[in-house]
């Protein structure tokens, strides 16, 4: 099965510093897909994950809403735009950008990116096929 992060339709639960890292909480909108015979099968599930950057600087982490419109992960010169592959972990400069449905943007760098889910989850609704991977993996 594979499983990517959306941002779009997850919320933030909760923002805390942890030492020299960050710790974010989100309730996320989770793509689960299941290829068989070649077809693509796709679910939108609610679970929990939690993001860990070390090292982690925030900017404007004060009160923010807590609804996600999209995100980003950039690790160089790669950006990883409104959807993640879970679990992904990266070691090396990475940026963090949690847009809000306000239009404001928390940004958070840091030397290494974890996110992974960390709980059971919930069927939410069938996925659309135009939602379907797009890369052979």
């Amino acid at each position: 099965m594979r499983s990517e992060l959306e941002f779009h339709d997850s919320t933030i639960l909760s923002i805390a510093q942890a030492g020299a890292s960050i710790q974010i909480g989100i309730d996320g909108y989770i793509h689960r897909w299941d290829k068989a015979s070649g077809v693509w099968k796709g679910e939108g599930w609610g679970q929990p994950v939690q993001i860990t950057l070390t090292g982690a600087l925030g900017s404007n982490v004060r009160e923010y809403s807590k609804d996600l419109d999209g995100g980003s992960v950039r690790i160089g010169a790669v950006t990883h735009n409104n959807c993640i592959r879970l679990p992904f972990h990266s070691a090396g400069p990475a940026i963090l950008q949690l847009e809000l449905k306000t239009g404001e943007v928390l940004e958070f760098t840091g030397n290494d990116i974890k996110i992974e889910v960390t709980g059971s989850g919930s069927f939410i609704e069938p996925l659309p096929d135009d939602f379907k991977p797009t890369d052979a993996g």
